[in-house]
């Protein structure tokens, strides 16, 4: 007894220790929402104030602006009508950035690692003035002239394999001889003191970091995201529109964007299906008010729809687990007496120890998550059912009549079936309503997400490292994007 309250004593500490820690790493993830303007690499931008934790580490005290601080997560616009005003007054003084593009192929979508590898083009088309193409027509080599292109940041970018620039031409505005032309109206911009629009092509080949959210795996649908932002406050994203004499037939499902498409025969996806509809393109502006920069950004947001295909899960998990569980009631073919109740406990920890073997298989094919998946909690209700099986032998010691031991095991095997049959039928219903869940994410933007409760962790890495508190220099716990201007 003193041993048992000693474990019981000792457990409950060390769980009181685990929440504690847990509780603490909830307020960190929540304080380093607030650096959400921190790029996937983790990269620094002084402007922004670092979390609690980092001000404690570091003596600073938190004010009251920070208090006020806006958090806004990846990829979600700012919510209030205030800054959507205050954007478009931002806008009134800024140039049209005009883009179109294609995605080639998209490759490796990695789960647990959460990323993704795609391949495509975009086309940026810049205001430019008379004397700027002058400059641009004087650079003798093709690389001089990304200068005059604004810098374009990928958000959610994990690494960059290559990003190939190509000048493709300069097109005046205001001609009316030209097959193909931009669609600009005089209240956009001034095409007197911007007569011409430079045409700039790149080419992207990277890897993209995507929080997934599981909970509902493998009846998931997931959003793959690209989250390009414009730094220079100077311009604002806008879609390209062609005037043409013969216009080309676009190519693809009538719901996507008639300024961007997307290869579907270069979808090398193992565990996913592309949505029929599934390619969603957003243009948001971030106010100055709404970072602690004080700068405005365009965001061009793309999103590629995929559902997840449950053939593999079915047949190596599903089934199989399934079938496991059913075959414990196997078990009633042998008697009730000493060597048949052997016999019973022998098979029914055999089948324990099997679904147990299937649940690591399955913690391989999932990050490490704080939550049980939809498959998660099929295989536990398949080991708890089982684990019951199992305790419910345990009368048959203790019953001395073989009448009665009859009865119970009787009684016993409807009790079972009914159970398995009963649980399968909830679960069928289950899926069959996460699925259609799901599905109603395919076609949502960004805001119908957030209506729908989709939450995703902000893209934020923290590299700490071991701070030198009287060294000024090395005062940081955010690795430094390397930009001269804003260190």
């Amino acid at each position: 007894v003193f041993l048992c309250c000693k474990a019981v004593f000792l457990k409950f500490f060390s769980l009181h220790a685990l929440s504690v820690h847990v509780a603490r790493m909830k307020s960190l993830r929540t304080a380093a929402a607030s650096t959400t303007k921190y790029q996937s690499l983790g990269s620094y931008n002084p402007d922004v104030e670092a979390p609690d934790e980092a001000k404690q580490l570091m003596g600073h005290e938190e004010t009251e602006e920070d208090t006020k601080s806006n958090v806004r997560d990846h990829g979600l616009m700012p919510g209030n009508d205030s800054s959507a005003v205050e954007s478009n007054e931002e806008k009134k003084d800024a140039l049209p950035l005009f883009i179109d593009g294609k995605v080639k192929m998209i490759s490796d979508v990695d789960v647990v690692g959460e990323q993704f590898t795609l391949r495509f083009h975009l086309h940026v088309g810049v205001p430019i003035t008379a004397e700027t193409k002058k400059k641009i027509d004087a650079c003798a080599k093709e690389e001089d002239k990304k200068e005059f292109v604004p810098t374009l940041t990928i958000i959610n970018l994990e690494s960059e394999e290559s990003r190939n620039f190509e000048d493709k031409k300069i097109t005046p505005v205001n001609i009316k001889d030209e097959k193909v032309r931009y669609d600009v109206s005089k209240d956009v911009f001034d095409t007197e003191q911007y007569p011409y629009i430079f045409r700039a092509k790149f080419d992207y080949n990277i890897t993209c970091f995507e929080a997934m959210e599981l909970y509902k795996f493998p009846f998931d649908c997931q959003d793959l995201t690209v989250d390009i932002r414009c730094e220079d406050p100077k311009y604002f994203f806008t879609e390209t529109k062609f005037v043409s004499k013969s216009p080309k037939k676009k190519s693809g499902p009538s719901a996507w964007p008639p300024w961007f498409s997307m290869d579907v025969n270069n979808l090398c996806l193992k565990d996913f299906d592309f949505a029929e509809d599934g390619l969603l393109c957003e243009l948001f502006h971030e106010s100055a008010k709404d970072n602690k920069a004080g700068r405005s950004y365009s965001h061009f947001l793309i999103r590629i729809k995929l559902r997840r295909d449950l053939g593999f899960y079915f047949w190596n998990f599903f089934l199989i687990n399934g079938l496991l569980s059913l075959s414990s009631l196997t078990c009633f073919a042998f008697d009730t007496d000493q060597d048949g109740l052997g016999n019973r406990y022998a098979t029914l920890f055999t089948l324990l120890l099997t679904i147990m073997a299937s649940k690591f298989v399955i913690s391989d094919q999932v990050p490490k998550l704080s939550y049980n998946t939809a498959l998660d909690t099929y295989i536990i209700a398949n080991f708890g059912f089982i684990m019951l099986f199992t305790f419910a032998q345990t009368p048959f010691s203790r019953i001395e009549h073989e009448h009665t031991a009859e009865a119970y095991d009787h009684w016993l095997w409807i009790g079972t079936t009914a159970l398995w049959l009963l649980g399968h039928i909830v679960y069928i219903i289950f899926a069959n309503k996460a699925r259609r869940e799901e599905s109603k994410k395919l076609t949502a933007d960004t805001k119908k997400l957030k209506e729908l409760g989709v939450k995703k962790k902000p893209i934020v890495k923290i590299y700490p490292k071991a701070l030198d508190l009287d060294n000024k220099d090395d005062n940081k716990i955010f690795k430094s994007s390397g930009d001269d201007d804003d260190e």
